[in-house]
């Protein structure tokens, strides 16, 4: 008898349900700064040092008394005898206030003619322009840049603690063989698990991908019992669907519970999740398009409930090339291509399909049609998400 699927839950009600299912977990860890991007701080991170700590000249020149300075014009020049030759980044001593630029100077052995005033505090950095020693650097939560790693080690880190939540990925099927090995007829490069890997690591997710697993129910069970007990979330790619060999849910059920199998998405209809020994485990469709649909809709703003970042997006309006009808009912996320025409934003849907990798390299954006709407018309105007 065909398995189907009983029930199908909104993508709003599944991801209800497994925020409930399952609260925060995942640790902290301490790493160098150089291994922090795009890790996510678990803590409000504190100036340690006050930059610059004293005052620092801005140009190369001499630093001067500017009550010494009053007066001195083009007509008018002044002779210093009392002023000390400094360089950008050389610490003005305390008694000077003021910088004069070197192209401002006209030196004549221990003494200098200006024909310019000075004002106090001209070309100086003061102490703690930049910071100040406990001032906050970046707060809990942030996920670090490029620029937040130099500025750590500037106010004193060499090592800062991140959120760490681990990601185990298990591919399944019989199909599938690894990376770098020529596919015979049949055979499917197992990718699932490497784009799943680097989405989530976007987040700030540590991510173990495991070996290719066959579909036997028993080496399944055992790689899906090591990945649990090494990982805060677990992955199944492949094997969620209700074919003969898609065994995901019936192991989820006898090693733990199913809280979901089916989700009104489109691609991605097989999606579940379940938990086995208090973790939950997701298992994602097999065909790509579908599941990186999942996680994108799923997976990823679940993980961000527990404390990692967001993957950047941004919307745009553009204008629908065609007709684009959908099944009632459903999230539907196609792929589609913007491009300016005449000055005005035009949106080309790539033609649907879950196994279509190549429209999801060719787009460049993805237009969601509600469940309650179904579809959209050309001419209209839509939101296109970007990321």
């Amino acid at each position: 008898m065909k398995r189907r699927y009983l029930s199908l839950l909104t993508r709003t009600d599944a991801l209800a349900l497994m925020k409930n299912a399952f609260p925060p977990a995942g640790g902290s860890v301490t790493i160098p700064i150089d291994k922090a991007e795009g890790r996510v701080a678990s803590d409000p991170i504190y100036a340690r040092y006050t930059v610059p700590d004293a005052s620092i000249a801005e140009m190369d020149g001499i630093a001067v008394k500017s009550s010494e300075t009053i007066g001195a014009g083009e007509q008018r020049p002044v002779i210093l005898t009392e002023f000390i030759q400094v360089d950008t980044g050389n610490a003005v001593p305390p008694d000077y206030d003021a910088v004069i630029i070197i192209e401002e100077v006209q030196l004549d052995g221990s003494s200098c003619v200006i024909r310019k005033a000075a004002r106090p505090g001209q070309c100086i950095r003061p102490p703690g322009q930049d910071i100040r020693k406990g001032d906050l650097i970046i707060p809990g939560g942030h996920q670090i840049r490029s620029s937040d790693i130099s500025a750590l080690a500037t106010y004193g880190y060499d090592k800062i603690a991140v959120r760490m939540v681990r990601v185990g990925i298990v591919p399944v099927g019989n199909e599938l063989i690894s990376l770098g090995t020529p596919p015979g007829p049949g055979q499917v490069i197992e990718t699932n698990s490497i784009f799943a890997a680097s989405f989530l690591s976007r987040l700030g997710a540590l991510c173990t991908r495991y070996r290719v697993v066959p579909d036997i129910p028993k080496e399944i069970i055992k790689t899906l019992n090591r990945a649990v007990s090494e990982n805060d979330l677990v992955l199944i790619s492949s094997g969620t669907s209700a074919g003969r060999h898609d065994y995901s849910a019936h192991i989820i059920t006898r090693l733990g519970r199913l809280l979901f199998h089916g989700v009104a998405l489109l691609p991605g209809k097989p999606a579940m999740a379940g938990e086995i020994g208090g973790k939950p485990v997701v298992g994602l469709p097999g065909y790509p398009v579908g599941s990186q649909t999942v996680l994108r809709e799923l997976v990823a703003p679940f993980l961000v409930s527990w404390g990692l970042a967001p993957v950047p997006e941004w919307i745009i309006r553009g204008r629908l090339a065609r007709n684009m009808p959908s099944e009632l009912g459903y999230d539907e996320y196609i792929p589609v291509s913007v491009g300016s025409v005449h000055g005005c934003p035009w949106v080309f849907p790539q033609p649907r399909g879950s196994g279509l990798q190549m429209n999801m390299v060719r787009a460049n954006g993805y237009l969601h049609i509600p469940l309650a709407r179904e579809g959209w018309e050309a001419g209209e105007w839509a939101e296109i998400h970007c990321t």
